[in-house]
């Protein structure tokens, strides 16, 4: 009697649980939107409807995170734009006139006794036989040569042909110095400008400062002035090639900080030879580019400013990629740090078949995240999954979203923010009649 008992509960418990499998409606999260769908930035969250489902209203956008200054676009320094009578003036390196300390080799036709080699003096003048002083500074060959030719002309001879050369230019010349690969004293015939003095010397070296050679220049009164010279902004157009003057004297340093450093998140850190007009993106291709874990959105930059010290700079890569903001220049001494996106995830737990940590997506909704962690399990209460979400100060907030009510079109799907905390509970009737259906199995009675 005892057994027939048993038996009919067991009959009557299936039925029941048989009945609510009938009854119970799978409610399944959307597909994913497919990739050209998704908005070209992370937007920040949506506030969710105010409904009755909705324990508390989530924030309008997720708090901002300390941002450093925005990044100035790289200026040629001031001091280095050659402006008209920024440096001091004096005689044009090339130039055919006499200088003091010139040496001179003068001949008179038909009479080599006055033909001989004379350095003109500290005062400019130079001794002839038979006419004594007579001024050649600042005079041309050609010019000097019709003075002598009046002078014993007018006394000694009759028409002289006087022919002056000059065999030695003393101040005539240009020295370039430095990180050139044969530095040294040139002559110079003709007008010479900056970089073709350096390329008299055999071009700069690979540690050559190319941004912060020196020009030492004499002024009137034989002071030597130091003029900054930005090789770089040269070659590149931006700055005019200057003409050189007599004794002119280019130093080009080694370049102590020619170099910058890539570090973070990034493939092959490490420090890098700084090349002219490389720029954020290109010296991030040189680190080996961005790994998987890199916050795309954004890098930051230190650079020192004109007394040496660092600050600190935001660079958008992702604006830069896109076009709506320019790549800028890479400096001396830059270091460029990408840090990993910590906060760039979300957490999905509890009533889906594929619990875990994912990767957040740009403008991936609440029912996307849940289609991303397998869907829900048969036991999901559909009506109340609970969203943590961090406030202004950094703590998570508590509130509810319904599920059902986003998929009957009642309320919007809202969009996931970073770090965000999805908790998917068990429907308290379904985990009763499962637990039930655990302890009261038809089999267990026999």
């Amino acid at each position: 009697m005892t057994n027939t008992k048993y038996m009919l509960l067991a009959v009557l418990v299936t039925a029941l649980l048989a009945g609510c499998d009938r009854v119970r409606t799978r409610i399944d999260a959307p597909a994913l939107t497919a990739a050209g769908s998704v908005p070209p930035s992370l937007p920040p969250a949506n506030t969710l409807p105010t409904s009755s489902s909705v324990s508390n209203a989530l924030p309008a956008a997720l708090p901002a995170p300390v941002r450093p200054l925005p990044l100035y676009t790289r200026q040629v320094p001031a001091a280095a734009t050659h402006t008209p009578g920024r440096y001091p003036v004096g005689i044009r390196a090339g130039s055919d006139l006499i200088a003091k300390q010139d040496l001179l080799e003068i001949t008179v036709f038909k009479v080599p006794d006055l033909t001989r080699e004379i350095r003109v003096g500290n005062n400019g003048n130079i001794t002839f036989p038979l006419i004594g002083g007579v001024r050649a500074q600042g005079l041309t060959p050609a010019q000097l040569e019709r003075q002598l030719e009046q002078r014993l002309g007018r006394d000694f001879m009759n028409d002289p042909q006087v022919t002056v050369v000059v065999t030695e230019s003393v101040r005539n010349r240009v020295t370039v110095e430095g990180a050139v690969n044969k530095p040294g004293i040139f002559p110079v015939v003709g007008n010479m400008t900056v970089l073709q003095a350096i390329a008299l010397a055999g071009g700069l070296d690979a540690k050559a400062d190319t941004r912060r050679a020196v020009l030492l220049r004499r002024d009137a009164k034989g002071q030597i002035s130091q003029q900054p010279i930005d090789i770089a902004a040269i070659r590149q157009g931006r700055m005019q090639d200057l003409m050189l003057l007599q004794d002119d004297r280019i130093v080009v340093p080694e370049g102590t900080y020619n170099r910058f450093t890539v570090s973070g998140a990034v493939t092959s850190p490490g420090v890098f030879d700084l090349r002219d007009g490389l720029t954020i993106t290109q010296a991030i291709s040189m680190a080996g580019g961005l790994t998987a874990q890199a916050d795309r959105g954004q890098a930051t930059l230190m650079r020192r400013d004109r007394g040496g010290n660092f600050r600190r700079y935001s660079v958008n890569l992702r604006a830069i990629a896109t076009g709506r903001e320019a790549d800028p220049e890479v400096g001396l001494d830059d270091r460029i740090m990408i840090a990993e996106a910590t906060f760039n995830r979300f957490t999905v737990s509890g009533s889906v078949n594929s619990p875990g940590v994912f990767e957040l997506r740009e403008g991936m909704t609440f029912l996307q995240a849940i289609a991303m962690a397998g869907g829900l399990t048969d036991l999901a209460d559909r009506k109340q999954a609970i969203l943590y979400r961090r406030d202004g100060s950094g703590n998570f907030q508590r509130y509810i979203v319904n599920m059902q009510a986003i998929v009957e079109g009642g309320q919007r799907d809202p969009q996931i923010g970073m770090d965000d905390r999805i908790v998917l509970i068990d429907h308290k009737t379904r985990k009763l009649l499962q637990d039930a259906r655990q302890f009261i199995s038809p089999i267990r009675l026999f």
